[in-house]
């Protein structure tokens, strides 16, 4: 098997390119009508800064790490992707002192369409885009360490066997924290094979059912 060369990081092409780039301020024609995201979450102060386009009206999603922006999710109807010569790190939203639950899903979007359907108080929210490599996994350890006393984290990924996967991996990270007060709840869709976004385009936003309410995963000890 042949060796793969790694993609070279450029930091400075990734920051300058995506300095070019504007918020979204409470429209984006792509996250509306094919993601069916409502206006007023993409207005929703928890995400302000936190969704972006750039020239060709891509949706874009930073990713950062411990020195600031590492990357970013591009999305559009013909197109998905991730800045080349970046690096994947964690996209989150807003956060507040007052924050009791962290939502982790696989992507920026399924992120948002929880947020539709569910609208919870005193959330924020992360998302991995796809699988984890190691800096995430740190990223995530640092974060569940920083949580508030009780804190849950919802597991909130794809209905299918790498969300399962994804999920079994996330619980091992916050049980390796040591943090006995921490709650970790099971918040899959309910169809097999969904997202949290196939349920909002599928559904709108009717009242969640009951096996997409989160599940007490691990109790608290």
């Amino acid at each position: 098997v042949e060796d793969v060369e790694p993609i070279p990081r450029d930091l400075a092409h990734i920051r300058a390119q995506f300095a070019a780039m504007q918020p979204v301020q409470g429209a984006h024609p792509y996250l509306e009508a094919e993601r069916k995201i409502p206006a007023a979450v993409l207005a929703d102060p928890r995400f302000a800064g936190k969704i972006y386009t750039d020239r060709h009206g891509n949706a874009v999603f930073p990713h950062h790490d411990r020195q600031g922006l590492c990357g970013f999710e591009l999305r559009n109807t013909r197109f998905k992707g991730f800045a080349k010569g970046g690096q994947k790190g964690l996209w989150f939203s807003a956060h507040h002192p007052d924050d009791h639950s962290l939502v982790i899903t696989e992507s920026a979007i399924e992120s948002l369409s929880y947020h539709a359907l569910h609208r919870p108080e005193a959330t924020r929210y992360f998302s991995i885009a796809g699988e984890m490599n190691p800096m995430q996994r740190q990223l995530l350890e640092s974060a569940f360490l920083k949580l508030s006393p009780g804190a849950s984290i919802l597991l909130a990924t794809n209905n299918d066997a790498g969300g399962k996967h994804l999920a079994e991996q996330i619980k091992a990270i916050a049980l390796a924290t040591g943090r006995a007060d921490l709650a970790l709840l099971d918040s899959h869709p309910e169809r097999e094979g969904a997202d949290w976004n196939d349920t909002l385009r599928a559904d709108g936003l009717r009242p969640a059912p009951a096996a997409d309410r989160p599940q007490k995963l691990v109790l608290r000890r």
